[in-house]
């Protein structure tokens, strides 16, 4: 069954970790319309392309212990009040071009660089937590100038658009309970690196960070 135009594509990236357990990013990409319908094959090769450029930005600042596990594919919509599932494309293994390779100790577990995404839509923003961080990233609560500048690599990446095939789009974005002309998706059109290191909170299971 082939990924139409405008579905949208949850896709939940799991690290491993032997300290803290699992650690889940999550992210969503709109199948935009130029050259859809895309194959489910076309649509992770094409995310899996976009998500080695973005961690291989900020892997010397995550710690080697942080290993990529495996990724899973939903395509998802607006129900209810709630984030549904309408169909899944499967759960990958998760294999990075630039794996985590940060050395030393490491900062708490809990303790991540911080980005914040925003969009067109007032009061709607979403916010990625990366780490566990290595200790020479980090220092009295904020991240070194380093850092930031690694974070605002991969934010840059992160907000660019995946382009592949003949040519299929696909657009980053956060999903809203905030409705607009019947769309809840929201794309992402700026990045901001906090200074300030954050608080990595588990979340319910598939909200990820």
């Amino acid at each position: 069954m082939p990924v139409n135009a405008m579905e949208v594509i949850r896709v939940s990236c799991r690290f491993k970790n032997s300290f803290s357990g699992d650690i889940v990013n999550v992210y969503h990409w709109r199948a935009d319309g130029a050259g859809a319908p895309f194959t489910d094959s076309e649509i992770k090769t094409a995310i899996e392309g976009k998500l080695s450029e973005m961690y291989a930005y900020i892997s010397p600042m995550m710690m080697a212990i942080t290993d990529p596990y495996d990724i899973r594919y939903d395509i998802v919509e607006w129900s209810n009040n709630k984030e549904t599932v309408v169909r899944t494309l499967g759960t990958d293994t998760w294999t990075l071009t630039t794996p985590p390779s940060g050395s030393g100790e490491s900062l708490p577990q809990m303790d991540a660089g911080v980005i914040n995404l925003r969009t067109l839509t007032p009061k709607t923003f979403g916010r990625k937590y990366l780490g566990p961080i290595s200790e020479g990233h980090g220092a009295s609560g904020s991240l070194t100038s380093i850092a930031v500048g690694l974070l605002a690599d991969y934010a840059a990446a992160l907000l660019s658009t995946i382009t592949f095939g003949a040519p299929g789009t696909l657009s980053p974005g956060i999903m809203s309970y905030k409705e607009i002309a019947g769309i809840n998706f929201k794309q992402i059109t700026a990045a901001v690196v906090n200074a300030v290191i954050g608080s990595q909170r588990r979340r319910r299971i598939n909200r990820g960070s």
